[in-house]
């Protein structure tokens, strides 16, 4: 948290636009 450099290759809406994620989160929700 404390580094920023982690946050530059991981950001928020990636994840959740991943492929594969998209097909996971319909069949969880």
């Amino acid at each position: 948290m404390s580094s920023p450099r982690t946050s530059a290759p991981r950001p928020k809406k990636s994840h959740r636009w991943r492929p594969g994620t998209k097909a996971l989160q319909e069949i969880r929700h």
